[in-house]
């Protein structure tokens, strides 16, 4: 089975690291942003945003960013999540393409789904940016329940992911080509 990153091959380990910089740098500038929406209502800012489930909650939640001054920096997460998702999703899509590229047979297309359901993820997480911001525009008049759906199907597919990810590379042992070369026995 084909990756996204299928051209990579033979240099998934560098490809990883430079992808868990670059994700791990942007999740720290995306807490820096958001923490300012951390409140008793939105104890994970954004994230629960994403989780309200109904209009009065949501509502709830940009009310109290509106009196507390700072609706902007909630509007600024969610829009910088559009450069996050497409960063965790090259690292998730990376680290499945490494761990398919260590096995054989049908693990490879294992390894193969799980980069694609990140893929998949990453389109459910740009739905629910859309409609977090329009809850945001219109508290009342919109579908928070929906986007607890779509976060939710978006947070499976990037956890099953993972674990699918890890079972592989598990499954896959030493990778012979990248390991370090031992000294012959004297």
């Amino acid at each position: 089975m084909r990756y996204p990153f299928d051209e990579i091959r033979g240099e998934y380990r560098s490809a990883f690291l430079m992808a868990l910089v670059v994700t791990v740098t942007a999740l720290v500038g995306l807490a820096i942003l958001d923490f300012p929406t951390h409140n008793d209502l939105t104890p994970f800012g954004h994230i629960s945003f994403q989780l309200a489930g109904n209009n009065a909650v949501a509502a709830d939640m940009v009310g109290q960013w509106t009196t507390d001054g700072v609706l902007h920096f909630a509007g600024a997460a969610i829009g910088f999540d559009y450069l996050f998702m497409l960063l965790y999703g090259l690292f998730f899509m990376v680290l499945a393409g490494w761990a398919g590229s260590r096995v054989e047979g049908g693990w490879q297309t294992v390894a193969g789904i799980a980069s694609w359901a990140v893929f998949v993820a990453v389109f459910f997480d740009m739905v629910e940016n859309v409609m977090l911001l329009n809850t945001m525009s219109n508290p009342g008049d919109t579908y928070p329940g929906a986007t607890l759906v779509v976060a939710s199907i978006k947070f499976g597919l990037i956890g099953l992911s993972l674990v699918t990810s890890l079972i592989v590379f598990a499954v896959g042992g030493n990778d012979e080509e990248e390991s370090l070369p031992t000294e012959p026995a004297v």
